[in-house]
């Protein structure tokens, strides 16, 4: 968690998806991930960057992806910017 810790300025929030599923894992670990607001695979949630969430986190980082809100909204624009729509192709007959 020390790379959330950027010179660029205060993290303020975390977003937080589930990656793996719970089928097999700990009942502590998955305690854990519904606490934190996630129900299943793909949801992302924001939450505050502060000790307890970065605990919590901490304990289940092999089943969820942490990016801070600098990280997420960069992330966001460059995947409408690959989903926005793109003119047809025209190709001359002759």
């Amino acid at each position: 968690m020390a790379a959330l810790q950027k010179d660029a300025g205060v993290i303020r929030s975390l977003f937080v998806t589930l990656k793996r599923g719970f089928a097999g894992k700990k009942e502590s670990q998955v305690s854990i991930v519904k606490s934190l607001g996630l129900h299943h695979r793909e949801q992302c949630v924001e939450k505050p960057n502060n000790s307890s969430i970065r605990g919590a986190l901490d304990k289940v980082k092999h089943l969820v992806r942490v990016e801070t809100d600098v990280e997420y909204h960069k992330r966001m624009s460059l995947e409408r910017q690959r989903l926005a729509w793109k003119p047809p192709v025209r190709v001359p007959h002759q």
